[in-house]
């Protein structure tokens, strides 16, 4: 009877004490509905000073035979956040999804860029980046310039976070293919645009 005694005041104490001691280890989880401390990556992100998503690109970043006076045709400026491990480059492309039809092919921007500057296609972008011909076979930023009268078209930027320090293309097509397999993250913003 003792020896019951004993053993059940040792469990009663270990019970009551596990129960009020903190953990001095985070608890990590991946469900979204925990009522526990959670840590989880950070999603990679796009987005620019110029417009948010969804909204219009404005007419200083528009090619200038859409506005001879305030159409500069000024690359869009682009911040990205939340880098994930392991990127070596990056790839960001612009494409009028309306149309079909590509307007920004950049490659080879190196990881530890987190932004480029408004007009950059014409200031200078990172060392080591390179501008691939577009659909007006320009190896530079084409801005927006849907038909007049047409409904607004969507311009989609994408970055791709890279496993590679860099690639080789020629096209938006070789791109594609060249990234296949090292693409580690992407994010997009679109901007809309009409005349």
């Amino acid at each position: 009877m003792k020896k019951t005694i004993v053993i059940s005041l040792v469990l009663l104490s270990i019970f009551l004490f596990a129960g009020c001691t903190k953990s001095t280890t985070p608890t990590t989880t991946t469900s979204t509905t925990s009522t526990t401390t959670t840590t989880a990556a950070a999603e990679f992100t796009i987005n620019s000073s110029a417009f948010t998503n969804g909204s219009r690109i404005p007419t200083r970043n528009a090619c200038t035979s859409v506005d001879p006076v305030n159409a500069l045709d000024y690359s869009i400026p682009l911040s990205w956040f939340h880098t994930p491990a392991g990127t070596f480059s990056f790839v960001i492309t612009m494409v009028d999804t309306t149309a079909s039809y590509t307007h920004w092919l950049v490659t080879n921007i190196p990881g530890g860029t987190t932004s480029l500057v408004e007009n950059a296609s014409s200031t200078g972008l990172p060392a080591g980046s390179t501008e691939v011909q577009n659909d007006l076979s320009s190896g530079q930023y084409y801005g927006p310039a849907p038909p007049a009268g047409d409904p607004a078209h969507n311009y989609v930027t994408t970055i791709y976070a890279l496993n590679v320090a860099s690639i080789t293309a020629s096209n938006y097509a070789e791109i594609l293919a060249a990234i296949s397999g090292h693409v580690i993250a992407s994010a997009n913003i679109t901007g809309t645009f009409s005349q």
